[in-house]
């Protein structure tokens, strides 16, 4: 009965199972570590910063995995630009680098996009909470009905039908 139990709430989203534990952690990570590169180099570049050197202070504050691939953009562009260096960039980063170019490409103020790229991901990223906020009561539906509703039932009908049994001729169930 227990596995059962387990199984339903690692089904139903409640516990974490360790593999889809890992997958949402990598994902969350993902898109924070982009949005706090973007917060950084709109901050870099309202200071006055080039795009450059912005993105490289972003790298050195980010640090990590997103830190080292900022380092790989900065060195790359200054090869070749910003543009080419787009598409084999980390995922998580191409949203905001490919802003980056394409104010660079059109003479558009940088920061400008910059701000309204990092407005349009926190509308995404709210439109998604409200979405999974909006499924919560789905996923609580099964462990609700599993574990709360017999407990209730068996507080409330429980001594009801102990005291039944108990009228009984001979004593019911209790010696």
């Amino acid at each position: 009965m227990a596995f059962v139990v387990i199984v339903a709430l690692v089904v139903a989203g409640i516990l974490p199972s360790p593999a889809l534990g890992a997958m949402r952690r990598s994902s969350r990570t993902d898109g924070a570590d982009g949005q706090l590169a973007g917060r950084l180099v709109a901050l870099g570049l309202g200071a006055g910063l080039s795009v450059a050197g912005a993105l490289a202070v972003a790298a050195e504050v980010c640090g990590g995995a997103t830190g080292t691939a900022l380092r790989r953009v900065v060195h790359a562009s200054r090869r070749g630009g910003l543009a080419p260096v787009v598409p084999e960039a980390d995922p998580s980063l191409r949203p905001l680098l490919a802003v980056l170019a394409r104010a660079m490409a059109t003479g558009s103020p940088v920061v400008a996009e910059v701000h309204a790229h990092l407005r349009e991901a926190d509308r995404d990223r709210r439109a998604a909470a409200l979405v999974r906020a909006k499924a919560m009561p789905v996923r609580l539906t099964l462990p609700l009905t599993l574990l709360i509703l017999p407990g209730c039932v068996l507080l409330l009908v429980g001594p009801a039908v102990l005291e039944s049994f108990a009228s009984l001729p001979g004593g019911g169930l209790l010696p």
